[in-house]
């Protein structure tokens, strides 16, 4: 009898060392993984990309197997996904990112009475890369009120689409030879030797530049959209 509860006891106290160890494990599980998610997270902010497996490890002191087992298990809860690159991951942020460019905003153009572009990045808004054609884009801040047939509104961001030509009636971002820039619709009449910059608002004068005059003026881009709060 006393070798029975003997034995007993001993097998009560194994799966309890079993139970206690498994537990351990958990928690060191659980640890791990959270110690990874922090990582991935610092590494994602720092270069905006996922790190390897090699640099989550070397970073947190967990063994590189572990890492990889660890990392293989959040990517099949989804929490990122594998892109067979030689990164071996890559986040849903990324994702998003490749599919936008970041177009800067260089400043303010004036919608009524011409002056000075200021030529300063300020910010950049992020759009699709499918909302954008070829080219290269910039966003100007629009200052004035003679655009406002057509919806362009003091404060609005026009987007434009960098060129140094532009076709009858499209709305262009011209210079003049004193480095005054506008918005306005493009009027040439290059046999007469003159341009017109035709506004959108009934009240406001065309404004003519006359290279007769030794006048001259410089396309900068054609206006495409307009990023606009709903009034």
């Amino acid at each position: 009898m006393c070798y029975i509860i003997a034995r007993r006891e001993m097998t009560i106290s194994k799966n309890l060392f079993r139970a206690r160890k498994e537990q351990n494990m958990q928690k060191r599980s659980i640890r791990d993984v959270n110690t990874i998610r922090a990582c991935i997270a610092s590494y994602k902010e720092a270069f905006g990309e996922m790190p390897t497996i090699s640099e989550v490890a070397s970073s947190t002191g967990i063994s590189r197997p572990a890492v990889g087992r660890y990392m293989k298990m959040m990517k099949d809860n989804g929490e990122f996904i594998g892109d067979g690159s030689s990164r071996g991951y890559i986040s849903y942020e990324e994702i998003v990112q490749r599919q936008m460019r970041q177009i800067p905003i260089i400043g303010t153009v004036s919608c009524g009475l011409r002056k000075l572009a200021v030529q300063d990045i300020t910010g950049y808004v992020s759009l699709p890369k499918e909302y954008l054609g070829g080219g290269d884009y910039y966003v100007l801040i629009a200052d004035g009120e003679s655009m406002i047939n057509i919806g362009i509104n003091s404060g609005d961001l026009v987007l434009v689409r960098e060129q140094a030509y532009a076709d009858p009636g499209q709305v262009v971002v011209a210079l003049d030879d004193n480095g005054e820039a506008t918005l306005k619709r493009y009027r040439p009449h290059l046999t007469q030797g003159y341009v017109d910059l035709e506004p959108e608002n009934d009240s406001m004068p065309v404004q003519r530049i006359d290279f007769k005059a030794g006048q001259s003026l410089t396309i900068q881009g054609v206006a495409v959209k307009v990023l606009t709060d709903i009034r």
